[in-house]
């Protein structure tokens, strides 16, 4: 079989990246210049000042998110011979082999389509991450989802049918 490797999509993150950055310089502002921003509704320039900070916290790190992704050439869903590897998400799996694989399920989680890996060992995988943080959502997504491999389609220029039916396909030809 030959490598398949599907990159993300940046042009959605490129969007998000400048909305962040555009609502981020907003924040600035309130917290700079809060008397221009005071009316009828809000008079206190401290409101202003704390929603500027709330603001600056929020959109500074989505806007670092965004443009990380944005600039990182290595964010992209690899499928060969070995088995696949996706690393378009916080979740750092590695190589998740053929012959651990039971099947995968497109799921809906709200207006995101994901795909369920099913595996069987999948605490072995769930060791594979470094952060205590990633580590408990990871477990999070194996108690609510039954896996806590999950690879998230949004971000690829491939619908999630296609994906689908393209990794049960490779699985089936590996099981025969």
């Amino acid at each position: 079989m030959e490598k398949m490797q599907f990159k993300q999509n940046k042009k959605r993150f490129f969007k998000f990246g400048i909305m962040s950055a555009v609502l981020l310089l907003l924040s600035l502002l309130f917290l700079m210049i809060p008397q221009y921003f005071t009316s009828s509704l809000i008079k206190s320039t401290y409101v202003i000042s704390g929603i500027g900070i709330v603001g600056i916290i929020f959109f500074g790190t989505s806007s670092l998110y965004n443009w990380r992704k944005i600039l990182n050439s290595k964010l992209d869903l690899t499928i060969s011979d070995e088995g696949i590897k996706d690393t378009t998400s916080v979740f750092k799996y590695g190589w998740i082999e053929w012959k651990d694989i039971l099947g995968f399920e497109l799921r809906k989680i709200s207006n995101a389509a994901v795909i369920c890996v099913q595996t069987r060992n999948p605490e072995m995988y769930m060791e594979r991450i470094k952060s205590q943080v990633v580590q408990r959502a990871a477990e999070k997504n194996k108690k609510t989802y039954g896996t806590p491999i999950l690879i998230n389609v949004s971000s690829l220029p491939i619908s999630p049918n296609e994906l689908e039916h393209l990794l049960n396909e490779e699985l089936l030809k590996r099981k025969a």
